[in-house]
C-alpha cells in the first residue's frame, strides 16, 4: 500500500451519501515481462473513467451497511469474488467514488505459464458467476472467425480464405502491440506483448468455457423450471407436437422426395455447400449461405453417432431408410432454432418490458404459421431465431450505447441478413437505433459507420462468401423473388385487390385470428401510450423501437406483393407477440376492478386461438390423399397402361405410388408399373389416363395456367372423371376458405386428386 492509502481510501466518506471509495492500483514490475503484463490485468491511467470504475478487491473501502445489503462478498466464487462483489453494488445503486490517489501497488507474474493461470483463473470465476463481459464475447467471434476461415478454405477449396486469415494474424499482432507498447517502451514488447496477446486468448476462451459448464447445476436448471412453469409446459407442449409429425411427408419406402419440395431444396442446398462451395446452383435452394453452412456443421453429431451418412445418399429416388434419418435430423434442427426463439422472445419480455412469460410463450407459440413451418426443414425459423437475438442486442445497446454493444447488434444483424435475404430491415433498425439511443449523435458518427461496416462485413463473409469467390449464381433467386414472384398478382382471381385480401384474409389465416386482430389493436394502443407518455417527458424508448421494427418489415413486405404471404410473414411474429404482451400488461394493470373480467375474456379468445391452431396442426395427423389415392390406382388402374401426368411431375402433389414409380423407372432403378405421358403445353395428344391434381384452384382462383388449358382440353375430348378425392377441411372451414389454405401454404397436401379416364369412341359420338 501507498504511505497514505488508508487517509485517501476513507477521505470519501466525509460525505455521509458515500457508500463505496474504489481506490487504485499500480504494477511495480522488475523485467520487461512483467511490464508487458500489467496492461493485460490492470485498469492504465490514461483508460480509467471515474463514472464507470468498479471497485476491486486490491484497493476498495466500503461501509459496513451497503456490505450486507450486497450480500457480502460471495465464497463460492473464490477466483473473483470482488468482480461479482462490485457487479452487486452495481445493481443495487450504490453510490461508488473513484479515488485515484488511495494507491495499492501490484506485483505481476513473472512467467507465461503463470500469466495464463491467472487469466484461466480469473475467466473461470467470471464463467462460474454467469458473468459474461463484452470483451469475452468480441474474443470468441474472433476466434469462431479464425475457425470460419479455416473451414472455408476446405469447403471452398480455395486458399483465398487463407490469406485473409493471413492478412488478419499479421494485423492481430500489429494491434497487440500497438495497443500497449507505450506501457512498456521497450524493443523486448515486440515478443512479449503478442505472445502475452495470445496466452490470454486461449486462457479467458478455455477459462470461460469451463466456468459456464461448471455453472450449468441440476438444481438452478431445475429452479429454474420451477420459477417459469407455463413457459416450460408450453415448450414441452410444442416439442412433442413436431415429435408427433416428425416423419409425415418425408421421403420413405412409399415416395421419394419431401411432400414440401422447399424442404427438399433446402436439403440439396446443404449438401451443395460442402460438395460444391454454394448453395447456388441448379436444384438447391438458392440464397445467401450460412443456414445451410450451419445446418452442416450440425449435422455432426448425428454423422458421429451413425445415425446420418449423407454421403451415403447417392440418389433422390434410393437410400430411403438413410435420407428418412437425415431428414429427421434436419427437422430437428428446425425444432432446436424454435425452442430457442421461445426461450429468447420471453427473456426480451422479461428483462426489457416486464411481460408474463407464459402469455409470451403461449401467443408465440399457439398460432397456425408458428406450429405448421416447425417441422420443415427451412431457414424460416432459424431466422426468427436470428432476428430475435438481434434485436436482443439492440435493446442491450438501449441500456448501455458503447460502441462494442452497437458492434454486437450489427454482427448479429448481419448474421440474420447472412441466414435469409429478407432480414434486411434489420440495417434499418440498426440505424434507427443509434438515431434513438446514441449519445451526441453528431459527434459519435464512428459508432455508426462501424456498424454499418460490420454489419455489410458479416454479410459478405457469412452470407455469400462463395459468390466472392467466384461460385454460384444468386441472380435466379433475386429475379424470381423481386421481379417474377410479385408479377403473379395478376393471374389470381381473389374477390378483391391483393392488399385488401393480405390483410383481412391472408395475415389472419396464417397468424390465427386472435394473434393479427389483437396485435393490430395493440400497436395501435402502443403508439396511443407512446404519444401520452411523450407529453408526459416520461417516453420509453424501446417501445419506439419495437414500432419502428415492424413498421420496417412490414414495408420490406409490400414489395413482394401477393407473394408477401404465407412464411414470408413469419418475419412479423415476434414483434406482433411483444405487442399483445405489452397491450394485455397495461390493461390488467389500469383496471384493477375489471381484471377477472379481462382475464376471463383473454382465456375465452387464447382457447379460441388453440383451437383455431389445432385446426391446421389436425390436417398432419390424417392420412395424405398421396397415400390414399395410390391405393386406388394401384386396385383400379391396369399394369402398363399410359398415365398422363403434369410437368414437372415432382412439383404436381402425384400420388405417391406414381412419383415413385415414374423417377425410378426415368433413373433406372427398376422396372416401372406403368408407363408415362408427361403432358406440356401445347397440349396435342393424351393418353386413356390422366392424373390432375388441385383442379379447382386452375379452375377457381387463376386466370390463366397449363393446369387450366389442360381442364379444357380433357372436357372438349369427353375424359370422364372415374376417381376425385378432396381434402377434407371441414374443421379449417370454421375458419378459412380453400382459397385461404391455398395461398397460405402452411400445409403442403393437394386439395384434390382426380383420375380422368378417356371414354370409347361411340360414347363419345353418342355424347357428341
Amino acid at each position: 500500500m501507498d504511505k497514505d492509502w488508508v487517509k485517501n481510501i476513507v477521505k470519501p466518506f466525509s460525505n455521509p451519501a458515500t457508500d463505496v471509495v474504489a481506490g487504485y492500483y499500480a504494477g511495480i514490475p522488475k523485467t520487461v515481462f512483467e511490464k508487458s503484463l500489467i496492461p493485460y490485468v490492470l485498469v492504465m491511467p490514461d483508460k480509467v473513467n471515474p463514472e464507470t470504475f468498479l471497485p476491486a478487491s486490491r484497493s476498495m473501502a466500503f461501509k459496513k451497511s451497503i456490505w450486507e445489503k450486497a450480500g457480502g462478498f460471495p465464497e463460492k466464487f473464490s477466483n473473483n469474488e470482488d468482480y461479482v462483489f462490485a457487479q452487486r453494488l452495481k445493481k443495487i445503486n450504490a453510490n461508488i467514488i473513484f479515488e485515484n490517489k488511495a494507491v495499492v501497488n501490484w506485483i505481476p507474474r513473472n512467467n507465461l505459464r503463470d500469466a495464463f493461470g491467472m487469466f484461466f483463473r480469473f475467466s473461470l470465476g467470471d464463467g462460474e458467476s454467469g458473468i459474461l463481459r463484452d470483451k469475452v464475447i468480441l474474443l470468441f467471434a474472433r476466434y469462431m472467425l479464425v475457425f470460419y476461415f479455416i473451414l472455408l478454405t476446405f469447403i471452398e477449396r480455395s486458399k483465398s480464405p487463407l490469406y485473409l486469415l493471413g492478412i488478419g494474424f499479421v494485423a492481430y499482432i500489429i494491434w497487440s502491440i500497438n495497443k500497449n507498447y507505450k506501457y512498456v517502451n521497450d524493443r523486448r514488447a515486440f515478443y512479449y506483448l503478442p505472445a502475452l496477446q495470445f496466452t490470454s486468448d486461449i486462457a479467458v476462451i478455455s477459462g470461460s468455457t469451463v466456468g459456464f459448464i461448471k455453472a450449468i447445476r441440476f438444481d438452478k436448471v431445475l429452479g429454474s423450471i420451477k420459477k417459469n412453469k407455463g413457459t416450460v409446459l408450453v415448450i414441452g407442449m410444442y416439442i412433442a407436437a413436431m415429435l408427433t409429425v416428425i416423419n409425415r411427408g418425408i421421403p420413405n419406402n412409399s415416395h421419394p422426395f419431401d411432400y414440401f419440395m422447399d424442404e427438399w431444396h433446402q436439403a440439396q442446398a446443404v449438401r451443395s455447400v460442402f460438395t460444391q462451395g454454394t448453395p447456388n446452383v441448379p436444384g438447391s435452394a438458392n440464397g445467401s449461405m450460412f443456414h445451410f453452412l450451419l445446418s452442416g456443421l450440425l449435422l455432426i453429431p448425428f454423422m458421429l453417432t451413425g445415425m446420418v451418412n449423407p454421403f451415403a445418399i447417392k440418389s433422390s429416388v434410393a437410400s430411403f431408410d438413410m435420407q428418412q434419418r437425415l431428414f429427421e435430423a434436419l427437422r430437428l434442427n428446425t425444432l432446436f432454432f424454435g425452442v430457442m426463439s421461445v426461450i429468447l422472445v420471453v427473456y426480451i419480455a422479461k428483462k426489457y418490458f416486464r411481460l408474463n412469460p407464459f402469455l409470451i410463450s403461449f401467443i408465440f407459440v399457439v398460432n397456425p404459421i408458428w406450429i405448421m413451418l416447425s417441422n420443415y426443414f427451412k431457414y424460416d425459423i432459424a431466422l426468427i431465431f436470428w432476428i430475435i437475438l438481434a434485436f436482443i442486442f439492440m435493446l442491450r445497446y438501449s441500456v448501455k450505447p458503447s460502441l462494442k454493444n452497437y458492434i454486437l447488434a450489427a454482427f448479429v444483424s448481419g448474421l440474420a441478413f447472412s441466414v435469409k435475404l429478407s432480414a434486411l430491415p434489420l440495417l434499418a433498425i440498426l440505424l434507427t437505433s443509434y438515431v434513438i439511443f446514441a449519445k451526441k449523435i453528431k459527434n459519435n458518427l464512428k459508432q455508426l459507420m462501424a456498424g454499418i461496416f460490420v454489419f455489410l462485413f458479416t454479410f459478405l463473409i457469412f452470407g455469400i462468401p462463395d459468390l466472392l469467390l467466384g461460385k454460384g449464381n444468386i441472380g435466379e433467386y433475386l429475379y424470381d423473388n423481386l421481379i417474377r414472384a410479385p408479377g403473379y398478382v395478376s393471374n389470381y382471381i381473389l374477390g378483391t385487390n391483393y392488399i385488401n385480401y393480405l390483410f383481412f384474409k391472408g395475415a389472419p389465416t396464417v397468424f390465427g385470428n386472435l394473434l393479427f386482430y389483437l396485435s393490430n389493436v395493440s400497436c395501435l394502443f402502443t403508439i396511443g401510450y407512446l404519444i401520452k407518455s411523450k407529453l408526459k417527458g416520461e417516453m420509453d424508448k424501446r417501445y419506439l423501437l419495437l414500432i419502428i421494427s415492424l413498421l420496417f418489415f412490414i414495408i420490406s413486405l409490400l414489395i413482394l406483393k401477393i407473394e408477401a404471404r404465407g412464411n414470408r410473414l413469419l418475419v412479423l411474429l415476434p414483434f406482433m407477440v411483444l405487442f399483445c404482451g405489452i397491450f394485455i400488461e397495461k390493461i390488467l394493470k389500469t383496471t384493477n376492478n375489471l381484471k377477472k373480467v379481462i382475464a376471463s375474456v383473454l382465456i375465452i379468445l387464447c382457447l379460441f386461438q388453440f383451437i383455431e391452431t389445432f385446426s391446421w396442426f389436425n390436417l398432419k395427423l390424417k392420412t395424405d390423399l398421396r397415400q390414399s389415392s395410390s391405393d386406388w390406382i394401384r386396385d383400379n388402374i391396369p399394369s402398363k397402361s399410359i398415365i398422363g401426368i403434369e410437368n414437372i411431375p415432382i412439383y404436381q402433389f402425384l400420388p405417391d405410388i406414381l412419383l415413385k414409380d415414374y423417377y425410378q423407372g426415368d433413373r433406372h432403378i427398376s422396372k416401372s408399373v406403368y408407363d408415362y405421358s408427361v403432358i406440356n403445353a401445347p397440349v396435342t395428344k393424351l393418353p386413356d389416363f390422366v392424373v390432375v391434381t388441385n383442379e379447382e384452384v386452375a379452375e377457381d382462383y387463376t386466370v390463366s395456367s397449363p393446369k387450366k388449358d389442360l381442364l379444357n382440353i380433357l372436357g372438349k375430348e369427353y375424359y370422364q372423371k372415374i376417381y376425385n378425392q378432396e381434402l377434407n377441411l371441414d374443421k379449417l372451414g370454421l375458419f378459412r376458405s380453400k382459397l385461404d389454405y391455398y395461398m397460405s401454404g402452411l400445409v403442403q397436401e393437394p386439395l384434390s386428386i382426380s383420375v380422368y379416364k378417356k371414354q370409347n369412341t361411340i360414347l363419345s359420338k353418342i355424347n357428341k
